[in-house]
């Protein structure tokens, strides 16, 4: 059966939640983006189980030691309306902060938090179990030397249908035009 036919007499959401962040997989691949986002794509589609979204008991850091600097885990903690904590932040991440801010909520770290396009984007993964891909200007980092960013938020689902962490990675790119 195919695996459209699979989806569409599948009684179990997770089923149809992957397929979904497949397909949201396969069009950021399309726009050729940093051989980094790449490389955390085909780690993130590896450790997919084929009837669920992954969750971060599938997730082994030690796989991509040489991309943990640019890795950053949000919790997404319950409410009527999302709310985002930093969970853990690679060392590239915290060197663009210029601060390690593992552990803070969102808003207490950016002040226009609520302004800021980012939880939009966040909010976006976790009630459509699809990753977002951005590359522009940065709009959350404060160092002024950063020219742009590139941006891959993916959705973990402890029990493989519900959002719990969003697992990210980003590319820092200095005005000179090597990697921060």
């Amino acid at each position: 059966m195919a695996m459209a036919a699979v989806i569409a007499h599948s009684t179990d959401p997770a089923v149809h939640f992957r397929a979904e962040c497949l397909a949201a997989l396969d069009a950021i691949q399309a726009r050729a983006p940093h051989s980094k986002i790449r490389e955390m794509i085909g780690l993130y589609r590896s450790i997919m189980p084929s009837d669920r979204l992954p969750g971060c008991q599938h997730f082994d850091p030690l796989a991509i030691p040489h991309l943990l600097p640019n890795v950053w885990l949000v919790d997404v903690l319950d409410g009527p309306e999302p709310r985002f904590r930093y969970r853990l932040m690679g060392t590239r991440v915290a060197q663009a902060f210029a601060a390690d801010i593992t552990g803070r909520l969102f808003e207490d770290v950016h002040p226009d938090f609520a302004n800021n396009p980012m939880p939009g984007f966040l909010v976006d993964v976790v009630v459509t179990w699809r990753p977002h891909h951005r590359l522009g200007k940065p709009n959350a980092w404060p160092v002024s030397e950063l020219l742009s960013v590139e941006r891959l938020f993916l959705p973990l689902a402890g029990d493989g249908a519900h959002v719990d962490i969003v697992l990210a990675l980003t590319i820092f790119m200095r005005k000179d035009g090597v990697e921060f």
